[in-house]
């Protein structure tokens, strides 16, 4: 009988140990499951092409000079931005790298690569060739910039004009011009309370703000690196009193 009793003792402790190595098992099966589906969905996050997307120009880089780029993404406002080259020589960020714009330059060296921007945990990149042909003629003005275009991010909207006086963030931009390195903006009339302000980052752009109401010329001109100067691009802005019923 004590044998007995002893056996059937040993074969419950057996149970109880094998049941504990399986229902272990079975918990790190399922840990690892949940972590490999953890993978699988943040991998679809980042290659998902509508999550961040770079905006910009994808033709052969043919000259020396700057391009301006931006990026698309779903994050709002405040999402941490970061852009860097992955690969490629002859090839430079210049000015900042963490904000929705970036200016990319490209020397006589550069001959292929990559630039990367990072938003959130979502990456993408954009493959770019040269066309081989990279120096610009040394005695020769670049381009007439393109149109130019004007776009009123935050403020008043005006009733009949194209921005209200004494608003800040009226900005005009043309796209960059080939073998520009630089841009002149100029506006008529000029004087006290007219201000019109290039970006230090992305000479392409400028910032328009006035105090009167009324009609103003904005023109541009783009730069060589031999300071050769092309010719004029010009846009004209009404200017309106926002705070007199839309009168000006």
């Amino acid at each position: 009988m004590k044998t007995f009793f002893k056996s059937l003792g040993i074969l419950f402790l057996i149970s109880i140990f094998i049941s504990c190595e399986v229902n272990e098992y079975e918990l790190v099966e399922e840990n690892e499951i949940e972590l490999s589906n953890n993978n699988i969905n943040i991998e679809k996050t980042i290659s998902d092409p509508e999550c961040t997307r770079i905006v910009g120009s994808p033709d052969p880089v043919c000259f020396t000079g700057d391009r301006e780029y931006s990026v698309r993404h779903s994050f709002g406002d405040g999402a941490a931005i970061r852009w860097s080259i992955r690969s490629g020589n002859g090839v430079f960020i210049i000015g900042s790298a963490t904000s929705n714009f970036v200016t990319i330059r490209f020397t006589s060296q550069f001959r292929g690569g990559e630039i990367q921007v990072i938003v959130g945990n979502c990456t993408s990149i954009l493959e770019l060739s040269s066309c081989g042909v990279v120096e610009c003629p040394p005695n020769t003005a670049p381009a007439r910039p393109g149109a130019i275009t004007f776009d009123i991010f935050l403020g008043s909207r005006p009733n009949n004009g194209d921005f209200c006086t004494n608003t800040v963030s009226n900005a005009l931009w043309v796209s960059n011009v080939e073998c520009a390195v630089d841009y002149i903006w100029t506006i008529s009339p000029s004087g006290f309370g007219i201000k019109l302000e290039k970006s230090p980052v992305h000479p392409a752009t400028a910032l328009v703000e006035v105090n009167q109401p009324g009609e103003y010329i904005v023109s541009v001109k783009a730069v060589s690196a031999s300071g050769l100067i092309s010719t004029a691009r010009s846009i004209s802005l009404i200017a309106e009193n926002c705070n007199n019923g839309g009168i000006f």
